[in-house]
């Protein structure tokens, strides 16, 4: 930066005020001299002689010395204001350069700061993604390892299972060496004999073929382990069959022989006899004649006896049915003292408040929600002390002998209205529903057994049962049997109603099927897949009936049926191809047109089914370690 005078640095007007000084001392001392010089020349025109004229010249050079003193100052003047514009301006450039400079050195240092921020976040980006592939592949290698020793875990596992099925089979060929009667076994034992046929062919050939590529995935392990148990429980039914045969072939074949002991001594004393006797047997009664109209289940039972039943419902299933309806009955019996006693009105009206504020709170908003609606219900069958929701929070059922019994047949009904109520309307609230009936059904067997008394009741192709008309049977007891509803004016109900109420039920009773137990629950389901299986067979078996089927088909496929390919696999996978073409053709041949929207709407989904190759898990499922 240029230095500069510091008279300079002064401010214009005390510049003007020195040099105003330093003139008038300079135009004094000149004057002066003037003065003198005059004074000289005065000198000299007084000895001239000329006093006026050097008065004239005086005055002339006083004139032009002050003209020309004044005209410097102003050149003196305007040439320093003129070197003070320079200087400033300059100045201001060089301030103004400077400032640009220290702006531009302020954005470079900035612009280097960023650039090595950036750097410094590129450098650690890599980084980072350099350490994330290298742990991905360490984990891809760890998973890989962990893959192949599960797969070999895997393949040892079915390699075991597969030589405990050829165990099996061997004994199951053995039992059928020892079997007196092959006929009466085949007739009694096809579809297990089928089954095992179907077994035999996984467990020789497409496990061990998969076992030999180490290609053994978890399902073919759960598909060993359930055919394993299903082989042992055929096996050990046979046995139990085939001893029962012997054992009736040899009654049969020791009646025989006395038979034609007795024949041959008959006929020596017919010989021998020379009077005739005659005997009038009394004549049976006919089927019609001895049934008792007034109750339907003897109606029912003297029908199978006649093996007309069949074709309505399976044998082992009428049984489970009239089973239960009997111990319901005795169950309803054993409280019927508290339904007459007046006196109880109160009571019995703190029961159901007890039982349906509760049931009707039941939703999946969280578990400990779902925990304390169980709860409550589970103190309320234990008879220890509920709020009954009437503010009365030490209402207990134990209060009458017969309150518990009364408790438990009322959950019972209250839950198989929840079907027909709330999921016929929102499916997925059955699973959270489904979830506290499985865990109350496996604190309290007779209530899991009322629960299905009282699902047959209201919706009987449960079992599947198509109940027929019983001789005598109004259309009224007979549409009632059926599960149908008539209001106070003796209208039947709207079939699309019906089959509503009926989805509702279906999607319930699925639900409860395929929803597992609490985490840290060790006792068994009370149900299990299985069940369902024996209903898809059972149905399958019986000639199908228009728009009810079809319906709860398609119910049960989408609750039931992601469950059932995931646990049977290629076994349902047949059932499936089974629906699909002869099952669906008889649903056609006895669907109306009129009526053709439940197999329309199976249709749709059976197709979807083979074009996915799968089943999605149904709307609602409450996850497994939900609570």
């Amino acid at each position: 930066m240029m230095v500069f005078d510091k008279n300079l640095r002064q401010s214009p007007i005390q510049n003007c005020d020195s040099i105003s000084g330093e003139m008038e001392q300079y135009e004094e001392n000149r004057a002066a001299r003037c003065r003198q010089k005059l004074l000289c020349e005065l000198d000299s025109f007084r000895q001239l002689s000329c006093q006026g004229k050097i008065n004239n010249i005086l005055v002339r050079v006083q004139k032009s010395s002050h003209s020309a003193a004044k005209e410097k100052v102003h050149q003196q003047e305007n040439v320093w204001l003129a070197n003070q514009a320079k200087y400033l301006k300059e100045e201001q450039e060089i301030y103004h350069k400077l400032h640009e400079e220290e702006e531009e050195s302020r954005k470079r240092q900035e612009q280097l700061v960023y650039e090595h921020e950036q750097h410094a976040k590129r450098v650690n980006e890599i980084s980072r993604i350099i350490k994330g592939v290298e742990e991905r592949e360490r984990e891809n290698e760890e998973r890989n390892r962990r893959l192949h020793l599960h797969k070999r875990m895997l393949t040892e596992k079915c390699h075991t299972y597969v030589l405990e099925y050829r165990t099996i089979y061997e004994k199951f060929l053995e039992a059928l060496k020892s079997c007196k009667d092959k006929r009466t076994l085949g007739e009694k034992c096809a579809s297990s004999v089928t089954k095992l046929r179907y077994f035999s062919e996984l467990m020789n050939q497409q496990i061990p073929e998969k076992c030999k590529n180490l290609a053994v995935s978890d399902d073919d392990l759960n598909t060993c382990t359930r055919i394993l148990e299903e082989a042992k429980l055929i096996v050990e039914k046979m046995e139990e069959d085939i001893k029962l045969i012997n054992r009736e072939h040899d009654q049969i074949a020791l009646s025989a022989k006395q038979k034609e002991e007795s024949a041959a001594a008959a006929a020596a004393a017919a010989a021998a006899a020379t009077s005739t006797h005659s005997s009038v047997l009394p004549q049976m009664p006919s089927v019609q004649e001895t049934q008792n109209t007034t109750n339907p289940n003897s109606q029912l039972t003297n029908v199978n006896n006649s093996s007309a039943l069949r074709e309505y419902v399976n044998e082992s299933v009428f049984k489970k049915y009239t089973s239960l309806n009997d111990f319901q009955e005795k169950f309803a019996k054993s409280y019927e003292n508290l339904l007459r006693d007046q006196g109880m009105k109160t009571f019995r009206f703190e029961c159901q408040k007890a039982v349906n504020t509760p049931v009707n709170a039941i939703s999946p908003i969280s578990a400990s929600h779902l925990q304390d609606k169980f709860l409550k219900l589970h103190r309320l069958l234990s008879g220890q002390a509920v709020d009954s929701g009437s503010g009365r929070s030490h209402f207990s059922a134990s209060q009458h002998p017969q309150g518990i019994a009364f408790c438990k047949d009322l959950l019972a009904k209250k839950f198989v209205g929840q079907g027909d109520t709330t999921v016929s309307c929102k499916p997925e609230a059955a699973f959270a529903i489904a979830a506290v009936v499985v865990s109350l059904w496996v604190e309290f067997p007779d209530f899991g057994q009322l629960l299905l008394a009282h699902f047959y009741k209201e919706c009987p192709y449960l079992l599947p049962f198509f109940k027929p008309r019983l001789i005598d049977q109004s259309d009224v007891d007979y549409y009632k049997s059926l599960g149908y509803r008539y209001s106070e004016t003796g209208e039947v109900e709207k079939q699309d109603k019906f089959l509503k109420r009926m989805s509702g039920i279906m999607h319930l009773y699925c639900a409860i099927i395929v929803t597992p137990l609490k985490r840290h629950s060790t006792k068994p389901h009370p149900v299990g897949i299985s069940e369902a299986w024996r209903w898809i067979a059972n149905v399958i078996n019986l000639d199908p009936r228009p728009d009810i089927c079809a319906t709860l088909l398609y119910e049960f496929l989408e609750v039931a049926g992601h469950f059932m390919y995931k646990y049977y696999g290629q076994i349902f996978q047949k059932v499936l191809h089974l629906l699909c073409t002869e099952y669906y053709h008889k649903l056609e041949e006895v669907t109306p047109n009129a009526a053709r929207g439940p197999v329309a709407r199976l249709e749709s989904f059976l197709q979807k089914i083979l074009k996915q190759g799968r089943i999605n898990p149904p709307t609602g499922i409450l996850p497994v370690d939900f609570w």
